[in-house]
């Protein structure tokens, strides 16, 4: 018989293996077991293999062992029972227990390790081991049969069955000692029987099971799938014939871990599950939220110790039961506390609910902002600010100048005031040393304090070590201002650094910045206090590149920052305060809030206070910046006239007297002008060939001719005719144009597809090919170039000599001798300038036009920036050091598209002026 046969017949037999033991005696029958136990064990273990069965299930090894048939696979899916609340907040509470007992059995897998119990009853179908040492060494199998006997060689049929396993153990012991002389035994046992148990009543699959003999109550429930939600987990009973041998409460078990009532059955037992009783259901602070079944006389106590007991945050004063009546709903409130309260009988559908302990502070005082210990800290009666800030410590970029005191009484009306908190800790019998009350929050704004260190000691060891080149040329600089013959010693002379300061400031400036070691200067930076609480990635965490700029080695720029950062620390800090004072407004009555504006270095909303006045205001608000205008402030009022509102506005000089005379009322406004000249520094690059290339502050109106003197003038190697001047504004509007102009060629290189769609099109340019060509648009940068005649502009005062705007770059190059031609030419190349040669005679040097090149559009780029057209200008075909002639490929070569054209003299005017500067 084949492999294949043999599987044929026995695919039945491989399949039962997997169902439930509850249809086990269904599946297999004697004949499919003979053919398997004939077969070799090369071919039990390729069909085990085949159909993903292990062999220790079909008993294929050659070695007994005590089996259990039984795996419950706990919590089916898809039928799960929730036990935790958490589970599923939006299916309400669960039903307590039901998914302990929720399984289903899966596969008949041995169980070898479980012990018999010496009360166990023998009956047909057990197995009993028998080992015999001594003068005899034998093992025998003996299964009870039907009759209840054992048959055992040299001793005959014994009677066991309804005995109990140790007393058949011990007679067995007793007449193999009698009957065989010399032999010991060491008996056993090994399979147990089978047995019919019935699961009914409300189970999730009632049925018959074939379970162990060793089978529990609990066992047989979970192998019936466990309890459905109609049935009762307090009222099973066990039923044996016609009489109740045991009545099992689960609870006990869950509760209690009791296991007295869960009894081993007996074949033919019947566990039958009653419809649930009385149901009530418990939220809130308990251990264990859930639906709850309780029995007859069942307690609120009760229930509660049911349901794990109160958490520590429970209410116990005011536990809530909801109870549904003929006349509705009704509501109960009960204190645990009290046994008597406690003892309120519970019915059914009750609600119990146990409420959580109010989290608002009885008494208390809050520390806000720049504390080391901001939080809720103790209060006592009598004390006063100074003395709460004797053991609260400050921070170090603590504002001290002023701070602010919240109380709000017992009706809840907010009010707050103001002081002078370094003068209350100097002086703790000053008048605004204020006596504190319960739940009063302090407020002590942050500073910008903690820049501790000048921007020298920051960043000065960083600098790179002037080289002597470097100081030659601050001599030549000096020598030239001064008319003086200095040596390196003179200018390193005490009493020579403060004259010529200005001109080594200036050289580092310049140039002489290094990259900075990154560790060194972060811990600089956190022994000066640039550690920056606030949000070190956006203030002081810069990169090298970006500390060589001269904006970002100021401390100046790194006080904007951060005063910007603490206001917003301010705002956060205020803006519960404000809410309040809002929403506690009435109609007939302004909120109790100002505003200041401008010129200060905390503007915003603030809390108004009564006696407030306009200085103590601009105090709140950091005082005044640099910027600011002294000789006028501005104070607008909201008033009521005639049952209408109007604006004031009143005039104030910044002055002590002024502005403490000016009495401010809730929602008045006072802005702080920025003085009309005022203006930040301006700064523009010079890079190229002058004396002294670097970075150089400006002030509105100076020209291009003024920096390049500042700078030293032109060198004996420039070529003022190529310089190119790039300024941030056009380069954002280029960037815009560029943008436009792809979205534009975009557009065209898809009306161009759709008309290639046509048969009578005869285009012959592939999409593909457009789309690279536009997408050479997105590789060019933005250069912002201003065409300037720089020989005009250095020679008189021209329209060309320009007026400089923050940010100018301006390069000028070495001087060039030569002629560059690019485009359609059969060799772009670049040759010596020769004068007198047309632009004609440098395209011949360069080998000629190309097949495609558009003759009639040929034109010159200058070294400045400027385009020539040598055939329709005045220009004529004159050609100048530096010029780059420009063959454009001609459009109607390339299927009547300005595509290519488009694109391509973009390209070479912006690559001809970045090729400059970047060489």
């Amino acid at each position: 018989m084949t492999i294949f046969k043999i599987a044929n017949r026995l695919i039945p037999f491989l399949l039962a293996l997997s169902v439930s033991a509850g249809t086990f005696a269904q599946g297999i029958s004697p004949e499919q077991i003979a053919s398997f136990s004939s077969m070799s064990a090369a071919e039990k273990q390729r069909l085990a293999k085949q159909y993903g069965v292990s062999l220790t299930q079909v008993g294929g090894s050659e070695q007994k062992t005590e089996e259990l048939p039984q795996t419950i696979q706990r919590i089916e899916q898809g039928q799960r029972i929730k036990y935790q609340p958490e589970d599923d907040a939006e299916e309400g509470l669960p039903l307590f227990g039901y998914n302990v007992f929720a399984g289903q059995t899966t596969s008949f897998t041995p169980i070898a390790d479980l012990p018999v119990p010496s009360d166990y009853v023998v009956g047909p179908g057990d197995e009993i081991s028998i080992q015999l040492y001594g003068k005899e060494n034998e093992q025998h199998f003996l299964v009870v049969g039907r009759d209840g006997y054992i048959n055992m060689p040299k001793l005959g049929p014994i009677s066991v069955a309804g005995k109990s396993f140790q007393q058949v153990r011990e007679d067995l012991r007793l007449r193999i000692k009698r009957q065989i002389i010399g032999a010991e035994s060491a008996i056993a046992m090994g399979e147990l029987r089978l047995m019919q148990i019935y699961v009914l009543g409300d189970a999730n699959k009632p049925g018959a099971y074939n379970l162990s003999s060793l089978a529990t109550v609990t066992q047989a429930l979970i192998a019936a799938g466990g309890v459905a939600e109609t049935g009762s987990l307090r009222q099973i009973e066990v039923r044996r014939g016609t009489e109740v041998v045991q009545r099992v409460d689960l609870y006990d078990l869950l509760l209690r871990g009791d296991k007295s009532s869960d009894i081993r059955l007996q074949s033919g037992d019947a566990v039958f599950i009653r419809p649930a009783g009385n149901r009530v259901s418990v939220e809130g602070e308990v251990v264990r939220e859930a639906i709850y079944e309780i029995n007859n006389g069942t307690s609120l106590g009760d229930i509660l110790r049911i349901a794990g007991g109160l958490k520590s945050s429970a209410l116990k004063s005011n536990v809530t039961i909801k109870r549904a009546t003929d006349q509705g709903l009704k509501v109960f409130s009960r204190n645990v506390s009290n046994r008597s309260e406690a003892a309120f009988k519970m019915l059914a559908g009750d609600a119990v609910f146990v409420q959580q302990k109010a989290k608002s502070y009885a008494s208390a005082i809050t520390l806000s902002g720049a504390f080391t210990d901001a939080g809720r800290h103790g209060f006592v009666a009598g004390m006063r600010v100074s003395d709460l800030l004797q053991t609260n410590v400050l921070r170090d970029d603590a504002d001290k100048n002023l701070a602010l005191l919240v109380s709000t009484d017992k009706a809840g009306y907010t009010t707050a005031r103001y002081l002078p908190l370094q003068v209350v800790l100097d002086n703790p019998a000053h008048n605004d040393n204020y006596l504190l009350q319960e739940n009063d929050e302090l407020i002590v704004f942050p500073g910008i304090g903690f820049l501790r260190c000048s921007a020298d000691e920051i960043y000065g060891s960083e600098q790179r070590e002037v080289d002597a080149q470097s100081i030659e040329n601050v001599l030549q600089k000096i020598k030239a201002q001064h008319e003086e013959s200095l040596t390196i010693s003179q200018v390193a002379d005490e009493g020579a650094k403060e004259n010529y300061l200005d001109v080594a400031q200036e050289l580092l400036r310049q140039q002489e910045y290094s990259q900075l070691e990154k560790e060194k200067l972060a811990l600089k930076r956190e022994h000066c206090g640039l550690r920056a609480r606030y949000n070190p990635g956006l203030v002081f965490n810069r990169s090298a590149d970006e500390l060589e700029e001269e904006a970002s080695t100021r401390l100046e720029d790194l006080e904007d920052e951060a005063l910007m950062l603490i206001n917003e620390e301010r705002k956060s800090l205020l803006a519960p305060l404000l809410t309040k004072l809002r929403l506690q407004s009435k109609y007939d009555e302004f909120q109790q809030i100002v505003e200041i504006r401008g010129e200060v270095k905390y503007p915003g909303i603030y809390p108004y206070s009564e006696k407030l006045d306009a200085k103590t205001l601009l105090a709140i608000a950091g005082g005044t910046m640099e910027s600011t205008y002294r000789q006028q402030v501005e104070l607008t009022r909201l008033s009521r006239d005639q049952g209408r509102l109007r604006l004031v506005h009143t005039n104030l000089k910044l002055t002590d007297q002024e502005l403490i005379e000016a009495k401010l009322q809730p929602r008045d406004r006072v802005s702080v002008f920025q003085h009309p000249d005022w203006r930040n520094d301006l700064t523009v690059k010079i890079a190229g060939e002058v004396l002294f290339p670097g970075s150089y502050a400006v002030q509105r109106g100076e020209t291009i001719k003024d920096v390049i003197e500042r700078a030293g003038g032109l060198t004996e190697y420039a070529f003022p005719e190529g310089a190119v001047l790039s300024r941030k504004s056009l380069k954002e509007k280029e960037a815009k144009e560029l943008q436009r102009l792809r979205e534009s060629l975009k557009q065209e290189v898809a009306s161009m597809a759709l008309q290639k769609s046509t048969p009578t099109s005869g285009l012959s340019v592939s999409p593909v090919e457009a789309i690279r060509a536009v997408d050479q648009l997105s590789e060019v940068e933005a250069l912002g170039r201003l065409v300037i005649d720089l020989p005009s502009a250095l020679a008189s005062e021209s329209a060309n000599n320009v007026r400089l705007e923050n940010g100018d770059e301006l390069y000028i190059p070495v001087h060039s001798d030569t002629v560059t031609i690019v485009g359609e030419v059969q060799y772009p190349s670049s040759h010596v300038f020769e004068k007198g040669l047309s632009y004609k005679d440098y395209i011949a040097k360069a080998g000629g036009m190309r097949e495609r090149a558009d003759n009639d559009r040929v034109y010159v780029i200058r070294a400045n920036g400027e385009v020539a057209v040598p055939k329709n200008s005045w220009f004529g075909a004159e050609i100048r050091e530096g010029d780059t002639v420009v063959v454009p490929i001609d459009a109607q070569y390339t299927d009547k598209l300005s595509l290519f054209g488009s694109v391509t003299q973009i390209l070479y005017q912006l690559g001809i002026a970045y090729d400059v500067i970047r060489d």
